[in-house]
């Protein structure tokens, strides 16, 4: 009910009651707790969400009650605040984005494998062309025969035209040149031709088609992801903070194919518990590598573009702080008045009449929510 980590505190003085012990006692229920459950945890077969999970969840919920001989009484916090609303629809937003945003994600981590394969093709030549490089430009003699004078189907290079067109004057010195191949291709640059390729309309046939993409994408898996191998240290340092947060927050959702994969591979209770921890292990992993990327980011001096909760018309913004911190400060245009003033509160105050009321700055407080965890079931 707004107190943080409440769970906590009443650990110590917590304990263990038997169902039967409780008939005929009054029991009082957070029902905004039980309606959070049944809407992020109850699927169908098929792994879809049920539309009337809170109701099927709260007649369950109520028969067990009923059959042990409780009297339950539900409460409910009631409506909330504005700003609340708007960050509880923008994690919603976030939720059903992170699908989206994994496949750009393995888009991206396949198109720097293909750059990194290219380049480590073309880097490596083979032992011809290891023999070719180390004897270097080949000098051709005045003797030479070229193909063209054995077989005239065999059309001439522009460098034989040349010769032929300087042989009537004989007092014309021949020069020695250079061996030039007329199919070597010109040196172009292999790492922005592929990335060209990639995010273009008609992409190369040799690449990897959109469908194929999409196929790939959605075989893969969090786990699939290393985040300590050398194609993923090579992407940029904000890409990085990007994946590893959007596996982190994968990792939180509720996954239907997760849930029957562990009861799959546990057949009892203890082994069920044991995968828990494993995906919590994992989850604590990839908390740590977003923490030591968000390190990498402020030693690299990289700012990533972040959001504030804001109002309608109220306008923020950075203010040179002139005492002796110095730096700057977020602020706002509007000046206190005596029919204006600022106040400074932890509730919102709402405004009547013509719409100018207060002007407040809001302290939001940790949402109710905000240690709450995902139960699998």
């Amino acid at each position: 009910m707004g107190v943080k980590s409440l769970w906590t505190l009443l650990t110590p003085v917590g304990r263990p009651v038997m169902l039967e012990n409780m008939e005929g006692k009054v029991v009082a229920i957070d029902s905004s707790i039980w309606i959070y459950q049944f809407q992020a945890t109850m699927r169908s077969k098929d792994g879809r969400a049920l539309v009337n999970a809170h109701v099927l969840g709260f007649l369950r919920r109520i028969c067990k009650l009923l059959f042990y001989g409780m009297k339950p009484v539900f409460v409910f916090d009631g409506g909330a605040p504005a700003l609340k609303r708007e960050t509880l629809n923008d994690r919603r937003k976030k939720k059903r984005g992170a699908a989206a945003s994994l496949a750009k994600l393995a888009e991206r981590l396949l198109s720097a494998q293909l750059r990194r394969e290219a380049l480590t093709h073309v880097e490596k030549p083979s032992g011809k062309d290891k023999e070719k490089a180390l004897e270097g430009p080949v000098e051709l003699n005045d003797d030479m025969v070229y193909l063209e004078d054995i077989d005239p189907a065999t059309p001439s290079t522009p460098h034989k035209k040349a010769s032929k067109a300087k042989e009537p004057n004989s007092s014309t010195k021949k020069h020695k040149f250079r061996d030039h191949d007329p199919y070597q291709l010109p040196e172009i640059d292999l790492e922005e031709r592929v990335a060209v390729a990639t995010r273009s309309s008609a992409p190369d046939p040799r690449l990897a088609t959109e469908d194929e993409l999409r196929s790939f994408i959605e075989n893969m898996r969090p786990e699939d992801f290393d985040v300590t191998s050398p194609a993923f240290r090579e992407l940029p340092t904000e890409v990085q903070y990007e994946i590893v947060g959007d596996l982190r927050l994968k990792s939180r959702q509720t996954s239907y194919t997760r849930l029957q994969q562990m009861l799959k591979s546990a057949p009892t209770p203890l082994d069920f518990s044991k995968q828990q921890i494993k995906n919590l292990k994992q989850r604590n992993s990839l908390t740590q590598q977003l923490l030591t990327t968000t390190d990498s980011i402020g030693k690299a001096h990289i700012s990533i573009p972040v959001r504030i909760a804001s109002e309608r018309n109220r306008e923020y913004m950075l203010i040179r702080n002139e005492g002796a911190t110095g730096g700057w400060i977020l602020g706002i245009r509007d000046e206190g008045t005596k029919h204006q003033p600022i106040v400074i509160d932890h509730e919102e105050v709402e405004t009547q009449g013509n719409g100018r009321g207060n002007i407040v700055i809001d302290i939001e407080q940790d949402s109710d929510d905000e240690g709450m965890e995902e139960v699998d079931m």
